[in-house]
Protein backbone atom coordinates (compact mmCIF):
# COMPACT_ATOMS: atom_id res chain seq x y z
CA UNK A 1 0.00 0.00 0.00
CA UNK A 2 1.17 3.49 -0.74
CA UNK A 3 1.27 6.68 1.13
CA UNK A 4 -0.91 9.75 0.70
CA UNK A 5 -2.09 10.29 -2.87
CA UNK A 6 -0.35 13.01 -4.82
CA UNK A 7 2.86 12.85 -2.80
CA UNK A 8 6.00 11.64 -4.51
CA UNK A 9 9.43 10.93 -3.08
CA UNK A 10 12.44 12.70 -4.46
CA UNK A 11 15.02 10.42 -6.02
CA UNK A 12 18.47 10.06 -4.46
CA UNK A 13 20.24 12.35 -6.96
CA UNK A 14 17.59 15.05 -6.52
CA UNK A 15 18.02 14.89 -2.76
CA UNK A 16 21.76 15.23 -3.22
CA UNK A 17 21.34 18.32 -5.39
CA UNK A 18 18.84 19.68 -2.89
CA UNK A 19 21.41 19.34 -0.07
CA UNK A 20 24.13 20.91 -2.22
CA UNK A 21 21.87 23.86 -3.06
CA UNK A 22 21.07 24.46 0.56
CA UNK A 23 24.77 24.35 1.55
CA UNK A 24 26.23 26.39 -1.32
CA UNK A 25 23.64 29.02 -2.13
CA UNK A 26 22.17 29.47 1.33
CA UNK A 27 18.81 29.33 -0.42
CA UNK A 28 15.72 29.18 1.75
CA UNK A 29 13.69 26.01 2.08
CA UNK A 30 10.84 27.71 0.26
CA UNK A 31 13.00 28.63 -2.73
CA UNK A 32 14.42 25.11 -3.00
CA UNK A 33 10.96 23.56 -2.69
CA UNK A 34 9.64 25.84 -5.40
CA UNK A 35 12.55 24.98 -7.72
CA UNK A 36 12.03 21.21 -7.28
CA UNK A 37 8.22 21.35 -7.09
CA UNK A 38 8.12 19.54 -3.77
CA UNK A 39 6.85 20.33 -0.31
CA UNK A 40 8.81 22.62 1.98
CA UNK A 41 8.69 19.97 4.68
CA UNK A 42 10.48 17.53 2.34
CA UNK A 43 13.36 19.98 2.04
CA UNK A 44 13.42 20.56 5.79
CA UNK A 45 13.36 16.82 6.59
CA UNK A 46 16.10 16.08 4.04
CA UNK A 47 18.32 18.79 5.52
CA UNK A 48 17.68 17.40 8.99
CA UNK A 49 18.60 13.84 7.94
CA UNK A 50 21.80 15.05 6.30
CA UNK A 51 22.87 17.08 9.35
CA UNK A 52 22.21 14.06 11.61
CA UNK A 53 24.27 11.87 9.27
CA UNK A 54 27.16 14.33 9.30
CA UNK A 55 27.16 14.32 13.11
CA UNK A 56 27.44 10.51 13.06
CA UNK A 57 30.22 10.61 10.41
CA UNK A 58 28.05 8.98 7.74
CA UNK A 59 28.27 10.04 4.10
CA UNK A 60 25.29 12.42 3.64
CA UNK A 61 24.70 11.19 0.09
CA UNK A 62 24.58 7.49 0.99
CA UNK A 63 21.37 5.60 0.34
CA UNK A 64 20.88 4.67 4.01
CA UNK A 65 20.45 8.34 4.89
CA UNK A 66 17.72 8.87 2.30
CA UNK A 67 15.69 5.69 2.77
CA UNK A 68 11.98 6.06 3.38
CA UNK A 69 10.78 5.77 6.95
CA UNK A 70 8.43 2.89 7.78
CA UNK A 71 4.79 3.81 7.40
CA UNK A 72 3.11 4.50 10.70
CA UNK A 73 -0.24 3.12 11.78
CA UNK A 74 -1.87 -0.22 12.11
CA UNK A 75 -1.22 -2.67 9.26
CA UNK A 76 -4.18 -3.61 7.09
CA UNK A 77 -6.05 -6.78 8.05
CA UNK A 78 -5.95 -7.91 4.41
CA UNK A 79 -2.58 -7.39 2.74
CA UNK A 80 -1.99 -7.15 -1.02
CA UNK A 81 -1.15 -10.82 -1.47
CA UNK A 82 -4.29 -12.01 0.34
CA UNK A 83 -6.39 -9.48 -1.58
CA UNK A 84 -5.11 -10.88 -4.91
CA UNK A 85 -6.03 -14.40 -3.76
CA UNK A 86 -9.51 -13.20 -2.76
CA UNK A 87 -10.07 -11.47 -6.11
CA UNK A 88 -8.79 -14.48 -8.06
CA UNK A 89 -11.14 -16.77 -6.12
CA UNK A 90 -14.09 -14.35 -6.37
CA UNK A 91 -13.80 -13.94 -10.15
CA UNK A 92 -13.04 -17.57 -10.98
CA UNK A 93 -16.47 -18.37 -12.47
CA UNK A 94 -20.06 -17.16 -12.50
CA UNK A 95 -21.00 -19.10 -9.39
CA UNK A 96 -18.23 -17.48 -7.38
CA UNK A 97 -19.27 -14.02 -8.56
CA UNK A 98 -22.70 -14.43 -6.98
CA UNK A 99 -21.43 -15.51 -3.57
CA UNK A 100 -21.13 -12.97 -0.75
CA UNK A 101 -17.58 -11.71 -0.26
CA UNK A 102 -17.46 -13.00 3.30
CA UNK A 103 -18.23 -16.54 2.10
CA UNK A 104 -15.50 -16.27 -0.53
CA UNK A 105 -13.04 -15.05 2.11
CA UNK A 106 -13.86 -17.98 4.39
CA UNK A 107 -13.29 -20.42 1.49
CA UNK A 108 -9.84 -18.91 0.94
CA UNK A 109 -9.08 -19.08 4.65
CA UNK A 110 -9.28 -15.37 5.49
CA UNK A 111 -10.76 -14.81 8.93
CA UNK A 112 -10.94 -10.99 8.76
CA UNK A 113 -14.14 -9.17 9.65
CA UNK A 114 -16.87 -8.54 7.09
CA UNK A 115 -16.12 -4.81 7.20
CA UNK A 116 -12.43 -5.37 6.43
CA UNK A 117 -13.30 -7.73 3.56
CA UNK A 118 -15.80 -5.27 2.05
CA UNK A 119 -13.29 -2.41 2.41
CA UNK A 120 -10.57 -4.46 0.71
CA UNK A 121 -12.77 -5.31 -2.29
CA UNK A 122 -13.91 -1.70 -2.47
CA UNK A 123 -10.27 -0.47 -2.44
CA UNK A 124 -9.56 -2.87 -5.31
CA UNK A 125 -12.43 -1.37 -7.32
CA UNK A 126 -14.96 -4.17 -6.97
CA UNK A 127 -18.59 -3.51 -6.09
CA UNK A 128 -21.87 -5.35 -5.75
CA UNK A 129 -24.52 -4.20 -8.15
CA UNK A 130 -28.10 -5.35 -8.71
CA UNK A 131 -28.51 -7.59 -11.78
CA UNK A 132 -29.79 -5.86 -14.90
CA UNK A 133 -32.00 -7.05 -17.75
CA UNK A 134 -30.06 -8.33 -20.74
CA UNK A 135 -32.05 -8.28 -23.97
CA UNK A 136 -32.00 -11.53 -25.96
CA UNK A 137 -29.80 -11.75 -29.04
CA UNK A 138 -31.40 -11.40 -32.45
CA UNK A 139 -30.79 -14.16 -35.04
CA UNK A 140 -28.36 -11.86 -36.90
CA UNK A 141 -26.36 -11.23 -33.72
CA UNK A 142 -26.26 -14.96 -32.97
CA UNK A 143 -24.99 -15.67 -36.48
CA UNK A 144 -22.34 -12.97 -36.13
CA UNK A 145 -20.98 -14.54 -32.95
CA UNK A 146 -20.42 -17.93 -34.57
Amino acid sequence: MGRTKGKTDLSGPKKGVLVALSNLNNASNRQIAKAYKCDEKTVRNTKKRVSEAEKENIDPLSSEVHQRRPQSGRPLAINERLLRRLIRHATKNRFQRRKPWVTIAREVGCMASATAINAAFSRAGYGRYPPRYKPPLSPEQKQKRL
